[in-house]
């Protein structure tokens, strides 16, 4: 019979060395994968809204976009919507954008909010576009809300905007050309 370590597993350096690089390797896909900061290449969206147009941030290009993700449920995200009306109605003219992506379960809750708020710009129910590339994956949201503003050049300009804050970052951004 052999004898046994008394050394626990781990303080194996091999098993150091072996948590390390699946630290490493995670953080890494991690970075990857919702790197949601400022001056980021914005991660693209390809979905299908309610109402069947595809949306594409790529095919936004040169406009700024606002990314907002919320539900019908959530009290903090359904405050929000009077500013992002507001920014809405003022700087679309101007080439502002809205997507909007709930994170409600059923189709029949999000149309009949969308009829009675009279929203404008295009919802994606993210319950309809599953898949790797769900928004709220792609962009590693935990909470909502969370709102991401896209500048004309595909990169991150602010994130979790909230209130007048909205409007403020969204001209600077128009200014930006």
């Amino acid at each position: 019979m052999g004898v046994m370590s008394s050394t626990p597993l781990t303080s194996s350096p091999i098993f150091r060395m072996l948590v390390a690089a699946f630290v490493l390797v995670v953080g890494i896909i991690g970075f990857q994968t919702c790197s949601n900061q400022a001056g980021a290449e914005a991660p693209q969206i390809d979905a299908v809204a309610l109402d069947g147009r595809r949306v594409s941030l790529a095919d936004l290009r040169g406009k700024v976009v606002l990314i907002d993700f919320w539900a019908t449920w959530c009290r903090p995200c359904v405050q929000e919507i009077p500013h992002v009306r507001e920014a809405y109605e003022r700087y679309n003219a101007e080439g502002f954008e809205v997507i909007g992506v709930s994170l409600d379960r059923q189709r029949q809750d999000l149309e009949s909010f969308i009829a009675r708020q009279r929203l404008a710009w295009p919802q994606i129910l993210e319950a309809e576009n599953r898949g790797a590339g769900q928004p709220s994956s792609v962009y590693g949201v935990r909470a909502i809300p969370h709102t991401v503003l896209v500048g004309r050049d595909g990169r991150i300009v602010a994130t979790d905007l909230r209130g007048s804050s909205l409007s403020s970052a969204v001209a600077k951004a128009l200014a930006v050309k």
